[in-house]
């Protein structure tokens, strides 16, 4: 199904965000940074495969391998790019289907005290709310409801707890977010502390990586909203999200 681009849809995992930083502020677009050092690698160890590794962001520049060009601000779209965080996502694409990704760092607040270094489709929108989201481009080959959000969350507390409890607790978000959806498949990250959940519902599959530490007071998420026409790309939209390493958080 081709997607006919609808920037005004919103997720209903943006409006669990309620503390998430950004909120009531005027939103931005991203900064998309080049590292000046290569990243530190860390094998993921898991059956996809790849590396991960949060590097040293630098000045903004162009170039090299492990470093992406993009248009900046709202709107912006990654036009080049590669790097060991990506191949493991890359590797994972279904032959025939026009998808790749590429390393991007990116600010997923105003003030930029909170970032990523982003394993993210190449020629995908940004748009900022809540942190970053990303949609193709309206003539891709890829279902209605189809996106990347990179986002922090504080499931309302926003102040540093034993965040396996909380998030598990009565009214914490995995448990929000397990209730009304099939679960497919749940597994810890490597690197820090964390999960990944893959789960069914309505509108198709979602893929949620979640990294934390106890010390900090948000939580990172990547998740991929995969319309139903998009199941195959569960696995790469996977290594994406384990590969993205918030910068507030020590992944390795």
């Amino acid at each position: 199904m081709k997607r006919h681009h609808l920037a005004s849809v919103l997720l209903g995992s943006a409006l669990l965000a309620s503390c998430s930083t950004g909120l009531g502020e005027t939103a931005t677009g991203p900064t998309a940074i080049a590292p000046t050092d290569p990243p530190t690698s860390v094998t993921v160890g898991d059956p996809l495969g790849g590396t991960e590794g949060p590097g040293d962001p630098g000045g903004e520049s162009t170039g090299g391998p492990d470093t992406t060009t993009t248009v900046g601000g709202s709107g912006g779209v990654i036009e080049a790019g590669g790097g060991e965080g990506a191949e493991a996502a890359n590797a994972a694409v279904p032959a025939g289907v026009d998808l790749s990704f590429a390393t991007e760092q990116l600010a997923l607040d105003d003030d930029g005290g909170y970032g990523v270094l982003a394993v993210a489709p190449v020629g995908w929108e940004h748009s900022s709310f809540l942190g970053v989201t990303l949609e193709p481009p309206a003539d891709a080959d890829v279902g209605f409801f189809t996106s990347l959000e990179l986002s922090t969350g504080c499931d309302g507390l926003c102040a540093p707890t034993d965040w396996e409890e909380r998030l598990n607790g009565p009214d914490g978000y995995l448990t929000m977010r397990t209730d009304n959806a099939d679960v497919v498949e749940q597994r810890d990250v490597d690197g820090s502390e964390g999960t990944e959940l893959i789960t069914e519902d309505s509108f198709g599959t979602r893929v949620l990586v979640l990294r934390w530490d106890d010390s900090a007071d948000h939580y990172f998420k990547c998740e991929a909203t995969l319309d139903e026409d998009d199941v195959a790309l569960v696995q790469a939209f996977s290594a994406a999200c384990r590969a993205s390493t918030p910068d507030w958080i020590r992944v390795g």
